[in-house]
């Protein structure tokens, strides 16, 4: 607003440092940067003026011309259309080498996510232009347009449009945040958080003038921190900090990087596409129903528009979509049939439209395509990946029902196979209490991690099989320098929990709790196979899960699901049956209160999510192994009577003496397979008469 301009002419002043006092500061930062443990970033308009977007308070700023009544005479960019800068690209640099621990902006532009920047080490704390959110359920769309209000100035962030969730349809709303009004709570609380942990906060191109964002600095310089400000114009917290550049952020930010020896990297404009079809085969003449759908790059669990029109060919029929849902609808007699796309974007960036082609075959499934342009380079098409399969957990609303359902197949073959394979290689460190996690790096792989072993014995904490080549290959996970004594890394970890999302990475693989020689945690680790980056993940402290052991994790849509455990107190075990979610989208836990009568308290024992029903089966309580099976209804967040279940029970073993649990028993093992409407679960556990007997189980419900 016009009021919040600068008033007087020294407030509103540019300076410039003197180059060897530039240089000496530049120095001075990039020592606090090396020696930092916790180093967060906050940014302001001051670092998109280079992009062509005008600030606020410069001499040329929007509420400057306000308040003296001037018209803009030079020219702007539209942020819609601007290129990230070379400040937004060094922070997402920074960020992929595990330096910046989190970055806090005020700016709406969009330009930290467009830039690759991963939502859940941001906070928008002012929102974004092109992001629009559900103000019934809270579910996020994100935009290749403005996302205008339908009445302009009012205080009703309604757009006009309605959410996709069935059963919902409630009011999309503007994300952005208007003077007086409150700021978005998890964002805020995040930027907070890490504002208080941070041993060094870098402000870059703000005025430092809004409350309570400008709070966020002034936190860290309070509680001993080092406060470093870029910006051209003093702010009033120049006082407080330890260093004070005067010079443009791209200038600074291009020194720092090359002090640090890290190149600034390119800019791409980044799309995700994704096809899906169904097809009903009971018909003579097949119809088949194709769904195109844009997903955006960081959240893939987020819808995106990023097209404007579609055209299909199918033989010679020729279509065009002009807006969304772009469904195609057509029949065949038989089947596979090639679709050849052709999508049209909005042209923000002069972007071509890409050529995709997709085949329908009798089999409903999926495909995900990931596209890359240059925008500023001489490249004229756009780059596509080899097409992937999809996230499973989730899908957006419009595409088809029976994508949301596991595929049922006319029968199956059950039979048991003993993979021999020669060499060494062939086979992992023997460990116990490790987790296995289908992960993918490319090819289709499981990840082996933590684990312990008798005695003094030295074992790998991560290795990988490849499917391919059926062989077992020691990793060596890397993480920065200043989170050296990690878990996996330096140390052992066992009794943890371990899950693959999806739906924001297929390769990355979540570590929940567990043990070590002395303690339990309650901390979250990821370890991204394909890159080989271990770290830790900085989560809100509100509503967290006691520390444990011997838990399970199961991943529904952008969540993680825990539930039981045991932990160590005065040398007594203490069982759990409580249920946490982990909120991927904000990194924030959630205790979770199902109706309906709860399992015992139990700790080694399986899960397995079907559909949204989390099934429980079997473990140890300190005295008995329990055989029982319950049933979670995520849906209707509700207990199920306990099913009557079909065939031989599992065994339970009662009036045990108490026993450590982390040596006894060992967990029984789920995997869901569905067979027309009756799901099989196979449990194999450890039989009590021999310690080295396997005795499998089958149960079944329907």
């Amino acid at each position: 607003m016009a009021h919040t301009a600068h008033a007087d002419v020294e407030t509103m002043q540019e300076r410039y440092d003197p180059p060897d006092v530039l240089s000496c500061k530049i120095d001075q930062l990039v020592a606090l940067i090396r020696r930092s443990k916790h180093f967060v970033a906050f940014t302001g308009a001051g670092i998109s003026t280079s992009a062509g977007i005008p600030d606020f308070r410069g001499p040329e700023g929007k509420w400057t011309l306000q308040a003296q009544h001037r018209q803009r005479t030079g020219r702007s960019t539209d942020s819609i259309c601007a290129v990230p800068t070379a400040t937004h690209m060094a922070i997402v640099k920074l960020m992929d080498e595990g330096i910046l621990k989190y970055l806090i902006s005020q700016n709406c532009d969009g330009l930290h996510r467009r830039s690759g920047v991963p939502a859940g080490k941001l906070s928008e704390l002012h929102g974004c232009k092109y992001i629009e959110y559900c103000e019934t359920c809270g579910f996020s769309y994100l935009r290749d347009f403005h996302c205008y209000r339908q009445i302009p100035h009012s205080r009703d962030h309604f757009t006009g449009r309605y959410c996709i969730i069935p059963g919902c349809n409630g009011r999309l709303m503007n994300s952005t945040i208007d003077f007086g009004q409150d700021l978005p709570e998890r964002p805020l609380k995040l930027a907070f958080k890490n504002s208080k942990q941070a041993d060094l906060h870098l402000a870059l191109g703000s005025s430092l003038t809004v409350s309570p964002a400008c709070n966020m600095p002034e936190t860290t310089a309070e509680k001993g921190g080092a406060l470093v400000i870029v910006n051209l114009q003093k702010t009033p917290l120049d006082d407080l900090a330890k260093v004070r550049i005067f010079a443009k952020t791209d200038d600074v930010m291009r020194a720092v990087m090359k002090r640090l020896d890290l190149e600034i990297p390119t800019w791409y404009l980044c799309r995700r596409v994704m096809l899906s079809h169904e097809v009903s085969v009971a018909a003579n003449c097949k119809p088949w129903r194709l769904v195109v759908n844009g997903i955006d790059w960081q959240v893939p669990s987020m819808p995106a528009s990023v097209f404007s029109q579609v055209e299909s060919l199918v033989g010679d029929q020729q279509r065009t979509l002009r807006q969304e849902p772009f469904v195609i609808n057509g029949e065949s007699a038989t089947l596979p049939v090639t679709v050849k796309l052709r999508a049209f974007f909005f042209g923000h960036y002069r972007e071509p439209p890409v050529d995709l082609s997709y085949v329908i075959n009798s089999t409903a499934s999926a495909a995900m395509f990931c596209l890359r342009y240059d925008p500023c380079g001489l490249g004229v098409t756009w780059q596509v990946d080899p097409a992937v399969p999809p996230p499973l957990a989730y899908w957006p609303a419009d595409v088809p029902q029976c994508f949301r359902r596991r595929n049922t197949l006319a029968r199956m073959t059950v039979e048991r196979r003993v993979l021999q394979e020669a060499g060494a290689d062939a086979h992992p460190s023997p460990r116990m209490w490790a987790t296995l996690t289908q992960a993918t790096d490319g090819g289709m792989n499981f990840a082996l991690i933590g684990g312990t072993a008798r005695g003094t014995i030295t074992l790998p904490q991560i290795e990988a099989y490849d499917i391919h080549a059926k062989v077992w290959v020691p990793r060596v996970p890397t993480a920065h320098e200043s989170e050296s004594g990690l878990p996996y890394v330096a140390q052992r970890r066992w009794g943890h929990a371990a899950v693959v999302v999806p739906q924001l990475s297929p390769s990355t693989v979540y570590l929940v709790g567990g043990w070590d020689n002395k303690y339990q945690y309650n901390d979250i680790h990821t370890y991204d196979l394909a890159t080989g980056r271990l770290e830790k993940l900085v989560v809100s402290e509100s509503n967290i899960p006691e520390p444990r052991a011997g838990h399970t994790a199961t991943t529904l849509n952008d969540s993680i699901i825990v539930f039981g455990g045991a932990t160590c107190e005065g040398g007594k075990y203490h069982y759990h049956n409580d249920v946490h979610a982990l909120r991927l989208r904000n990194l924030a836990w959630e205790r979770l209160a199902p109706t309906g009568v709860p399992p015992a308290p139990r700790a080694q024992h399986a899960a397995v999510l079907v559909g949204t029903s989390l099934i429980l089966i079997g473990g140890y309580n300190g005295t008995n192994i329990l055989g029982d099976l319950h049933v979670l209804n995520l849906e209707s967040m509700a207990w199920e009577p306990q099913p009557q279940l079909k065939g031989d029970a599992i065994p339970a073993v009662t009036g045990l003496e108490p026993q450590d649990f982390r040596v006894f028993p060992a967990r029984p093992v789920a995997v869901p397979v569905t067979v027309e409407d009756m799901t099989f679960v196979r449990v194999r556990r450890m039989n009590t008469a021999a310690a080295n007997a396997a005795s499998p189980q089958i149960l079944y419900y329907g």
